[in-house]
């Protein structure tokens, strides 16, 4: 995956404009491994490529101590998935801490507020990202959890989310 990567990184223009953008993006922590992980940041930073990957929250976060021994946010920070290039879509059920930490890192979130309420994961809390200085996107998931990849839908849905995610429970 990674030689595949750098492959087309190099066949591609790459940078702001582009209009074909490589990023590096191994899926889970239950489908890859730590090493994997690992290279692929460092493949990200060595290419100046962006770095993607999904990061719910806690029905899978649950499992990483189990696996691991660590919690989330250690296992993105020990693998160097806390960075500037990186977008972490989802980002569910991130604490407070946890949302510092992205934005001390520089590290953005693809809200995709369609998906997480099609598999009930809950409301991202963008108004708290945000005002700690986190870079917030709107994208729209993968065709198993959304069906749509209408950015447009998406943005529509953050929106009218948008009084609802600073009232959630904690």
């Amino acid at each position: 995956m990674l030689a595949d990567t750098e492959r087309l990184a190099a066949l591609h223009e790459t940078g702001p404009g582009a209009r074909v953008q490589i990023a590096v993006a191994p899926c889970t922590p239950f489908t890859a491994s730590l090493e994997l992980f690992r290279e692929s940041a460092e493949l990200a930073r060595r290419l100046e490529l962006r770095a993607h990957a999904h990061r719910r929250g806690r029905r899978r976060g649950a499992a990483l101590p189990e696996r691991y021994g660590i919690g989330l946010l250690d296992f993105m920070e020990e693998t160097g998935w806390l960075g500037e290039e990186v977008w972490a879509a989802h980002c569910v059920h991130l604490s407070d801490e946890d949302i510092d930490r992205f934005a001390a890192a520089k590290t953005g979130v693809a809200h995709c507020p369609a998906s997480n309420a099609r598999l009930g994961c809950g409301i991202a809390p963008i108004r708290t990202m945000l005002d700690r200085q986190v870079k917030v996107g709107v994208g729209v998931d993968g065709t198993a959890s959304n069906e749509r990849s209408d950015l447009l839908f998406e943005v529509k849905q953050a929106l009218s989310w948008r009084g609802r995610a600073a009232a959630r429970p904690r």
